[in-house]
């Protein structure tokens, strides 16, 4: 067996539900307000962070998956969205688009790190940013944004040397998951879909490109035929259909390009002959950015970090008053923050105003989300001088974070067929429920009723509904309620709109 590349992790039923609950609660709070989704690729040209994320920074230095693609270009998988959200912003004009450029995007990031609770190799990120707008009262929106998300969520070679690929399509992965995580053990039966990106290197066109995203729907461990049929007409019904708590706000302010020069000599000062004492990223970072000192987590360093100056102390009129009007509106909303002065955040671009949302059950990698505002970025990248602000969510730590809930959905309907000659009739019970709305299993085997009744229990649902030589005989389908234990005969004309008003009334 092949197991997954270490850093990366698969999404399981189970696990998946809290991930799409999270998902729908970040759609819901960006729409209310007034953020636009957007996709980037995943995969970039390499200098488009060597410029914006910054060539000193750690995460270009050391974590980027940079490599030559089979056209001689450098490439990267994306260690994190805002150059792209820029990029995107600047190549289609999106400030002639949009009244105000406010938008969200949902993707996997890639870094080359060691793997911990909380950070993989391959993570998922959520990323809001804000274009063009340079009044501080916007800041403060954001952050409050950010501060009320967490609240609705009730909280080629790698660096290894080894042999990886971006995946060119979904089943040989969706298989190793099977097999590696024992699925037939977990589930009554594997039935599994995905969403994500692929790559291929080939010839762009209309509807083909090199970065494409797939739904992939699989189902295993099932001979039957009539399988086949099934998952055929979800295809075509597809086509038819398409027609958290104890967080903690750290805020600050790393001033501009007029004052930060200052700040960094007043830091190197301050260091002076315990400079020879640091870590030797830390060396390394007070001849490059001195700023990024104050990222470091070296137990030694410490002491020595804490007692540096404060940027706030060091800032130039227009941060000092940016920075206060970000506060005072903070306080207007009555937000609890504190100020931090080691938070600058391992970016290079940002400027003025940083934020980061703390958890309280994530050991060190407690950021659930962490942002700023990046004027000059756009400049820089190659656009209009535009100001920016905006934060990312690891999507990890934010289902981490989660209290613990029902995720999985439960069907509403199990068909168990009694012989033979009852499974065509319970196949077609089971498509016109779906078709009705209501989540059905029915199983493929030609089991005992005893087993099947088993595996209906197993899966969770409401109410089994049985068919067989003599029910078919009557036009009418047994239907059992397994809460309660009762059954009852119903007309098998109205058994799929029974069940259909049912589950409308529970849902409203």
């Amino acid at each position: 067996m092949i197991p997954a590349i270490r850093g990366t992790h698969d999404i399981l039923p189970g696990q998946i539900e809290r991930w799409q609950h999270a998902e729908q609660v970040i759609r819901d709070v960006c729409a209310r307000y007034g953020y636009r989704e957007i996709r980037t690729p995943v995969i970039e040209r390499e200098e488009l962070f060597a410029k914006g994320t910054g060539e000193t920074t750690d995460i270009v230095q050391k974590e980027m998956y940079a490599f030559e693609d089979k056209g001689g270009e450098r490439v990267t998988l994306r260690p994190e969205a805002t150059p792209s959200m820029v990029r995107a912003y600047v190549e289609h004009a999106l400030e002639q688009a949009l009244p105000t450029v406010k938008l969200f995007s949902f993707g996997p990031m890639f870094r080359y790190e060691r793997p911990q609770k909380g950070r993989y190799r391959q993570f998922h990120q959520l990323d809001v940013e804000v274009f063009g707008v340079t009044d501080a009262t916007l800041d403060a929106e954001v952050i409050e944004m950010a501060a009320a998300l967490v609240r609705a969520l009730g909280v080629e070679e790698d660096k290894g040397g080894e042999r990886v690929t971006l995946r060119p399509e979904a089943t040989p992965s969706m298989v190793r998951a099977y097999v590696e995580h024992a699925l037939e053990q977990a589930l009554p039966t594997v039935k599994l879909f995905s969403f994500g990106p692929m790559f291929r290197y080939e010839r762009p066109q209309k509807g083909r490109y090199r970065q494409f995203h797939q739904l992939d729907v699989e189902v295993f461990g099932v001979t039957d035929a009539t399988l086949d049929a099934e998952v055929i007409e979800m295809a075509a019904a597809l086509v038819r259909a398409l027609g958290v708590e104890e967080a903690e706000l750290v805020i600050n302010s790393v001033g501009c390009r007029a004052c930060r020069p200052g700040f960094s000599r007043a830091l190197l000062e301050a260091l002076g002959e315990r400079e020879s004492d640091l870590c030797g990223d830390c060396r390394r970072r007070a001849e490059t950015n001195p700023l990024r000192i104050f990222d470091c987590k070296v137990p030694p360093c410490q002491p020595i970090v804490d007692a540096l100056p404060h940027s706030t102390d060091h800032l130039c009129d227009g941060c000092r008053e940016h920075f206060a009007v970000v506060t005072a509106q903070l306080a207007a909303l009555e937000l609890d923050y504190r100020v931090s002065h080691r938070l600058v955040r391992g970016l290079d671009y940002y400027a003025r105003t940083t934020f980061e949302v703390l958890g309280s059950t994530l050991g060190a990698q407690n950021a659930l989300l962490g942002g700023g505002r990046y004027d000059g970025l756009v400049r820089q990248l190659g656009g209009p001088d535009r100001a920016g602000i905006g934060f990312a969510a690891g999507m990890e730590r934010l289902v981490l974070a989660m209290p613990e809930g029902p995720w999985a959905p439960a069907p509403d309907a199990f068909v168990v067929a009694l012989g033979e000659a009852a499974r065509p009739a319970a196949h077609v019970l089971a498509r016109d429920l779906r078709h009705a709305g209501v989540a059905t299993l029915v199983d493929y085997d030609a089991r005992s009723l005893r087993a099947q009744m088993k595996r209906a229990d197993r899966s969770g649902a409401r109410r089994v509904l049985i068919l067989g030589d003599d029910e078919i005989a009557r036009g009418e389908v047994s239907v059992k309620d397994m809460a309660s234990g009762e059954q009852a005969a119903v007309a098998r004309a109205d058994v799929v709109q029974g069940m259909s008003r049912r589950i409308r009334g529970r849902r409203e």
